[in-house]
């Protein structure tokens, strides 16, 4: 229960997405085959510099994890929270399977200093546009979904500064994926 990390059994598409060294990957596939079980574990290797498959900078660093809506963002919550080891959270952080993480921003701190932000692309999509996603610099970006394009150049932008990394996880049905 401390460190389920420790215990996670990975499927071949699944180590193959957590050992990718580049720098914008992708796990792409149907529903319900650990896409974002993945996701959140690459988030939480990176967020205690212990990553099983390859060399990540080391802590602290800042993840966002960004999904498309609000209850899109509550199963990625439950997903971290499952994964996560509770040993290494600040005695702060609190979740709620009903809500996710506490904070207007969702937000989940290691005794580390690394970081993880869960946003929506609702809140890029509101009268202010992309500005809601501008000026964090970040090590890592996980998006949960394909965003549309606008969002994903400004994600972009966000892992410029640190040269750091972006992965995708998401099943091309009903979303344009072209970009």
């Amino acid at each position: 229960q401390q460190n389920p990390l420790e215990f996670a059994r990975f499927t071949p598409p699944q180590i193959t997405f957590l050992s990718c060294t580049d720098k914008f990957y992708c796990l792409r596939g149907g529903n319900q085959i650990g896409k974002s079980y993945a996701g959140a574990a690459e988030c939480c290797f990176r967020a205690t510099g212990k990553h099983p498959y390859k060399k990540v900078p080391l802590p602290p660093v800042q993840i966002w994890v960004v999904c498309h809506s609000w209850s899109q963002s509550i199963v990625m919550q439950s997903r971290l929270w499952e994964l996560v080891p509770k040993h290494e959270l600040n005695a702060s952080v609190q979740y709620d399977p009903a809500k996710g993480f506490k904070g207007t921003t969702p937000v989940i701190t290691f005794k580390n200093g690394s970081i993880i932000r869960i946003k929506t692309t609702n809140q890029a999509r509101g009268s202010k546009g992309t500005i809601s996603l501008a000026g964090g610099t970040i090590d890592f970006v996980l998006i949960d979904e394909p965003p549309p394009p606008g969002i994903l150049n400004e994600l972009q932008a966000r892992i410029l500064r640190k040269r750091g990394a972006m992965a995708i996880t998401f099943t091309p049905v009903g979303v344009p994926c072209d970009h």
